[in-house]
Formats: structure tokens, C-alpha cells, sequence
């Protein structure tokens, strides 16, 4: 189908997801260059700055919770 504009993507803090999840959107068709992704990390959690043509351009800490947005850089 067509990408979204804007993605939400909270996954469990039990289980360090994040990551991973945003090394398997990057390779996707889910987004274009005006999409917006947020995602939900916890704070002790390994999530990059970068993933590909992605990169982060807010992060918000609130407690042991991280939310990162990010946008792609490619035109």
C-alpha cells in the first residue's frame, strides 16, 4: 500500500526492541521523505541516532522512557 505520514511504534520495554525494530523499518516502503516516526524506547535501551536514511530529530526523555522521532534525510 502507500506509506504513511505518520507512524507510531511503541513496542515492550520488557523486551529491547527498538532497535531492531528500527534497522527493519528503515529497509521498508512504510514511509517517505515527509514521514514522521515516533517511537517509544526505555531509557536504558540501545536506539540509534541513524538508521539508514532516518535520523533522529527530537528525542523527549519522561522518566525511565525515551521518545524518539525521527524523519528521513533522503529528498
Amino acid at each position: 500500500g502507500e506509506p504513511f505520514d505518520l507512524i507510531f511504534i511503541d513496542p515492550p520495554f520488557t523486551e529491547a526492541l527498538a532497535d531492531s525494530i528500527m534497522a527493519e523499518v528503515q529497509k521498508s516502503a512504510v514511509f517517505h521523505p515527509e514521514t514522521i516516526i515516533s517511537i517509544e524506547s526505555a531509557k536504558k535501551e540501545k536506539i540509534l541516532g541513524d538508521y539508514g536514511v532516518l535520523h533522529a530529530i527530537d528525542t523527549r526523555h519522561f522518566g525511565d522512557k525515551v521518545l524518539t522521532l525521527f524523519k528521513s534525510h533522503a529528498k
